[in-house]
């Protein structure tokens, strides 16, 4: 089984509404488990600002071609 989640365990009492709930969960996932802990960029997040940019970009460019057109 492979359980991931983006929060660290520390936070998993927001999820759950209950910190002694959230500590019980962990227990368990955790016993006779490997946990690994990956740190760096999101691609997720990267690829979403990459996204957005273009976004931003492409309306400029159409704001710009609307007030051509209409002036």
């Amino acid at each position: 089984m492979q359980v991931t989640s983006n929060m660290p365990f520390g936070r998993w009492g927001e999820v759950s509404g209950d910190d002694v709930v959230a500590s019980v969960m962990i227990d368990s996932l955790v016993h006779h488990a490997e946990v690994l802990s990956l740190a760096g960029d999101s691609y997720r997040a990267k690829n979403r600002q990459v996204l957005l940019s273009a976004t931003e970009e492409e309306s400029e460019i159409r704001l710009g071609l609307e007030e051509s057109i209409f002036s």
